[in-house]
């Protein structure tokens, strides 16, 4: 007997920030300001700051994305078959 799936669409009560999907460039030029730190430390800074972000986000409403810190190749392969539902996908790329 076949089981169905659960649907792939993420069960959230609302939309996610738009600040998830976006880089953090504006956060570089204020940190420029703030610290006189600019170049390519200001956007490695930057973007470790929102991946912590990010990352916090999706996991206090327990969804993951490929590439968030902790989260193996295999074990997001696992969650992609058996939990599809946990992973949250780009509106416009899905």
């Amino acid at each position: 007997m076949a089981r169905r799936r659960k649907p792939a669409t993420a069960p959230l009560d609302m939309e996610p920030p738009e600040w998830l999907w976006g880089e953090p460039l504006g956060r570089i030029a204020l940190r420029a300001q703030r610290t006189g730190e600019n170049g390519m430390a200001a956007i490695i800074r930057a973007r470790k700051e929102w991946r912590a972000e990010r990352d916090k986000w999706l996991s206090e409403r327990g969804l993951v994305v490929w590439g968030m810190e902790g989260l193996s190749y295999s074990e997001f392969q696992r969650i992609q078959k058996q939990e599809p539902h946990r992973i949250l996908r780009r509106p416009d790329i899905a």
